[in-house]
């Protein structure tokens, strides 16, 4: 099963009518786990425990559709053959020279 999730539930007041948006660049803990529904008479569900929802825990990182903003701050040569630079990136990157 595919579960596409574009916001999630999180309530200013008594009104839970609206759903915020997931932002680009973003970590988010996921949590999956089935319920049953109440069968007919039933007053409460078969469900699962907290400890059990808890250990469905995944991370999920929204795509970053951004580049990393790298700013150059200084080089020296180290030896003849080594050279050192030093850059200053906005969020977590990977750099080559």
């Amino acid at each position: 099963t595919t579960v596409q999730i574009l916001g999630y539930d999180r309530p200013k007041n008594d009104y839970n009518s609206y759903v915020s948006p997931l932002y680009l660049g973003t970590d988010y803990d996921v949590y999956c786990y089935a319920d049953d529904d109440l069968c007919q008479g039933c007053k409460v569900t078969n469900g699962v425990s907290f400890a059990h929802i808890t250990s469905t825990k995944q991370f999920i990182r929204t795509k970053d559709q951004t580049r990393p903003n790298m700013r150059y701050i200084h080089a020296e040569s180290i030896a003849r053959d080594e050279i050192i630079i030093t850059l200053q990136v906005d969020e977590g990157s990977k750099v080559w020279c």
